[in-house]
């Protein structure tokens, strides 16, 4: 698994978190298969958002699903 960071909203701090398999930050193809870096749940690079939650240590985020982006799976 590749680590990542996970912004926690109530403490306003960044905790390690570890990403499933196949979470990205870009793909070349934007029909490319990649994982929600929240959920894990398979999408479409091009039906995914950028967290605003699970970033790089550069504050770059990582795909994720329409559910997860909009609330359903992140703490707060």
């Amino acid at each position: 698994m590749t680590k990542a960071l996970k912004f926690i909203e109530n403490s306003q701090k960044y905790i390690p978190y570890d990403l499933p398999d196949g979470a990205s930050l870009y793909e070349e193809d934007f029909n490319t298969e990649v994982s929600c870096c929240s959920s894990g749940k398979k999408i479409k690079f091009n039906d995914s958002y950028t967290s605003r939650h699970i970033h790089t240590e550069d504050g770059i985020g990582y795909a994720e699903c329409e559910t997860c982006y909009f609330g359903e799976h992140n703490e707060r």
